[in-house]
């Protein structure tokens, strides 16, 4: 499962960190804002059902939307060094866990939603914050711990955050 989470967080980060080169470089900014919006397009009419007869014109609309997207990519891999090493890099279990110096301890935190029936309640789901820590150590199985509903332990934050002891 944390290689799913790490691959999520890993877009993330990449995203933040192409935002911060867009707004310094207003020629970079036009790309990548033509490259979401042609990724936008392509993935609409992929998903789009059409009738037969527009089976030639739909295919022609997906290979040309695809050739502009790939012309984009080259031209800001060739222009953001960014957005290169972006494409370059995995962002792998395999990655991180060599990243990591002899004897640390990487402890990754989640919080995510979990539905579930509510007793009683046919057809009735609730909602729960929770959250679960990923342990990764180099050249071991990562240990996922799941630490249980949000609440009380924002509520514990909050607390310990307010006493004079917290520095």
């Amino acid at each position: 499962m944390y290689r799913e989470v790490l691959a999520w967080k890993g877009a993330i980060f990449a995203r933040q960190q192409r935002l911060r080169t867009e707004r310094r470089d207003r020629v970079l900014a036009a790309l990548f804002e033509e490259l979401r919006t042609t990724t936008r397009e392509l993935a609409s009419q992929a998903l789009r059902l059409h009738s037969p007869q527009e089976g030639t014109a739909w295919k022609d609309k997906l290979d040309t939307l695809t050739a502009r997207k790939e012309q984009l990519e080259r031209d800001l891999a060739s222009r953001s060094a960014a957005f290169r090493d972006e494409q370059a890099q995995r962002r792998t279990l395999e990655a991180a866990q060599a990243a990591l110096p002899e004897g640390a301890v990487l402890v990754d935190f989640l919080e995510y939603n979990q539905y579930g029936p509510v007793p009683g309640e046919h057809g009735v789901l609730k909602k729960e914050r929770r959250l679960i820590a990923f342990v990764v150590r180099p050249g071991r199985p990562v240990v996922r711990v799941d630490i249980g509903p949000e609440e009380p332990i924002a509520a514990a934050i909050d607390q310990w955050r307010g006493s004079p002891r917290c520095w």
